[in-house]
């Protein structure tokens, strides 16, 4: 089954928020980066599901920044325990 493919005011449109805010959400780490660069770039189910799972923890009055803290101490831990091999 191929996976669908979105432009970033699809992607947007389809998770019920702003391009601007979706930008957002990829800055801080919250949504993985588009594949390819620049007007060839194209999100899938994936980025969408990420993109709808940060308005859901949004709406249970949690702030970006706060998300994004959450976000990263969870990898930082994740890292720790389960260090890269050489």
């Amino acid at each position: 089954m191929t996976e669908r493919t979105y432009s970033v005011s699809e992607l947007a449109q389809h998770a019920g928020c702003s391009v601007r805010m979706l930008k957002r959400y990829i800055e801080l780490g919250l949504v993985d980066r588009p594949h390819g660069r620049t007007r060839a770039a194209f999100y899938t189910d994936h980025h969408l599901r990420q993109a709808r799972a940060v308005l859901a923890v949004l709406e249970r009055n949690r702030t970006l920044a706060g998300l994004a803290r959450s976000l990263q101490e969870a990898r930082r831990e994740h890292a720790e325990a389960h260090p890269a091999r050489a």
